[in-house]
């Protein structure tokens, strides 16, 4: 993005405001890429750089595929407890250096994975499918979307974040220009405020009452209104800027987001609370209630290593 420049820059040296309209409007946009005709373009899209935006479309997709095997092992319940035991394994693998050694280690493993590929398909679709759902009810500031309409607005993802970005990109070339407008403006004021202590001390150096002196009287009171009227439209130019950040689709966003962590605060102390009533019931039943559980506890961890043994071996849990 080309910088804003002072006019007053521009004004003291001419050959360089020549040169920046020339660098502005004739070779760079306003993001700092350059204008280059439609031949230019055509021809710098060379079969290199068709490889290179293939292999970058391609390393997205892993990633995405990546770092949707590390969520569900913590969010999806419908799979076994053995299966997420593995992918969880796999997931880490995929995400350290590749050493052939500890791939032939996670044989059995990468097995059994691929064994199961269609089930954890199915949830990494899913999974993909609910957070294209949420980016389109945050982008749409809705929560209640149907179902026929969800795959109309995931659909439309791609244009409607393409759009945000571009109005983005607009609001902060208004925004870097309305700055520069600030600054203009407050040096204005600044100009204006050291005329009027000027004229102020003007005024007191004089010793006598009269016709010069309520002249420079008058001059100063118009202007310390000048500096007023310019202290205003400094006050205007950033309730606009600040306007065009907090628009009231971001402020109705964040209104939703906050209500939304409200609930969520009001369920988890609810949580807390029951949890809480239910310990001091199992800590006033006394020791002995409490080595029994723990004993029922290590049992059930007992039963479930064998069963998840037996299952392995081919056997009936």
């Amino acid at each position: 993005m080309l910088p804003p420049i002072d006019a007053s820059v521009l004004e003291k040296n001419p050959q360089f405001a020549q040169f920046h309209k020339q660098l502005s409007l004739s070779i760079l946009n306003s993001d700092g890429s350059t204008k280059q005709s439609a031949e230019r373009k055509k021809a710098s899209n060379t079969p290199s750089q068709e490889k290179l935006a293939a292999f970058q479309l391609y390393s997205a997709r892993l990633r995405l595929l990546r770092c949707s095997l590390s969520e569900i092992t913590c969010r999806v319940e419908e799979l076994p407890e053995e299966l997420l035991e593995v992918i969880e394994i796999i997931s880490a693998q995929l995400n350290t250096p590749y050493f052939p050694s500890d791939w032939e280690i996670l044989q059995e493993d990468v097995i059994y994975f691929e064994d199961h590929i269609k089930s954890i398909g199915k949830v990494v679709s899913d999974h993909l499918t609910s957070t294209a759902l949420q980016l389109s009810k945050i982008i749409h500031c809705t929560d209640n979307v149907p179902a026929k309409s969800a795959r109309s607005l995931i659909s439309s993802l791609p244009q409607e974040l393409a759009t945000r970005r571009a109005e983005t990109l607009e609001k902060q070339e208004s925004l870097l220009s309305q700055r520069l407008a600030l600054g203009q403006l407050a040096c204005r004021i600044l100009e204006a405020h050291k005329e009027y202590l000027e004229t102020i001390i003007r005024f007191l150096e004089q010793s006598k009452h009269g016709n010069f002196s309520r002249g420079l009287k008058a001059q100063a009171e118009h202007l310390a209104a000048l500096a007023d009227i310019m202290d205003g439209k400094l006050q205007i130019l950033e309730s606009d800027a600040i306007s065009q950040i907090y628009t009231p689709d971001v402020q109705s966003a964040l209104c939703h987001y906050y209500n939304h962590l409200k609930d969520t605060i009001t369920r988890l102390q609810q949580r807390r609370k029951t949890a809480n009533e239910i310990l001091g019931q199992y800590e006033s039943a006394g020791p002995g209630m409490n080595e029994i559980a723990s004993k029922y506890g290590q049992f059930q961890k007992e039963i479930e290593a064998a069963r998840a043994d037996i299952q392995r071996l081919g056997g009936q849990p």
